[in-house]
């Protein structure tokens, strides 16, 4: 991490200072101290004793505030006027930020922590790149299993939006989610959906066939669903997981075309026996 900065301000600077980011976190600008600090560059640590009123808001932490999430300096230092800057809010920002990451050894760290404001601070980060500062909350899950091929593969970095209240009305067939039911995490693809018979068809992770599962609505706890993706299984010679994944789908492609055929063959044929039939009668 990059140096704090030196010279501290007064307290009523460092107070307006936790005034903005408590906003922030609100409007869900960031979703924890650690992505703030980190989106930032400066130590978690620190920031911590900022919010507990241990140390003052220095001039560098100030600065990077300003030009990173637009507080406004004037209201820092004066306490007039809005506690944002509307033209830093709306500029770009190419910059990137901190979000929790759930590796595949990290699920039950995740359950334990899913309903805490500090489950960030109890699992890892990753830093991923964003075009303007992000009024969403992001996590980022480890793909485990091939279930999802050949889009999406075992080892598979999943970058994923919090789906808020009313969730079910933003589902459709082909969505990638990762539910949170109970005591576990549930990465899949949805099939179908009933409001009426209030359940979910998904992907069932434990089989690479394709087959489904229902899932009762009422069991889920939270629902994130994946926006992009950060993959090592991309096309190649070497990649033998790549190849040969792809090289499934497309047998199974072949397969489903074939069993298709037949099918259609076998329903003209009993159509023409029953033909055959009535003329003799």
């Amino acid at each position: 991490m990059s140096g704090q900065g030196y010279s501290p301000m007064s307290d009523s600077v460092t107070h307006r200072y936790i005034e903005c980011f408590n906003l922030l976190r609100a409007q869900n600008g960031v979703r924890s101290a650690r992505q703030f600090a980190l989106s930032l560059e400066i130590h978690p640590q620190a920031l911590h004793k900022i919010l507990k009123g241990k140390r003052e808001v220095t001039v560098e932490m100030i600065r990077r505030a300003v030009m990173a999430f637009g507080f406004n300096p004037t209201y820092l230092f004066t306490g007039v006027g809005a506690m944002f800057s509307e033209d830093e809010k709306s500029k770009s920002s190419d910059g990137l930020i901190s979000i929790p990451f759930v590796s595949r050894n990290d699920w039950q760290v995740f359950i334990g922590y899913s309903h805490e404001s500090d489950v960030e601070n109890a699992l890892s980060s990753i830093v991923v790149p964003v075009g303007r500062i992000p009024d969403e909350q992001l996590i980022a899950f480890e793909l485990t299993g091939n279930h999802l091929r050949p889009h999406l593969l075992d080892g598979d970095i999943l970058i994923c939006r919090y789906l808020r209240d009313k969730w079910v009305d933003q589902l459709c067939p082909g969505l990638v989610c990762a539910f949170l039911i109970s005591n576990e995490v549930l990465i899949s693809r949805v099939e179908e959906y009933s409001l009426v018979e209030d359940r979910l068809v998904v992907i069932d992770p434990g089989y690479c066939d394709g087959r489904t599962v229902n899932m009762p609505l009422p069991d889920i706890e939270e629902v994130w669903y994946v926006t992009t993706k950060i993959t090592t299984n991309v096309p190649g010679p070497h990649n033998v997981q790549y190849n040969s994944m792809v090289n499934l789908s497309s047998i199974d492609q072949r397969l489903e075309r074939q069993n298709a055929a037949i099918e259609s063959l076998n329903t003209t044929v009993e159509r023409l026996l029953k033909q055959s039939r009535s003329m003799r009668h």
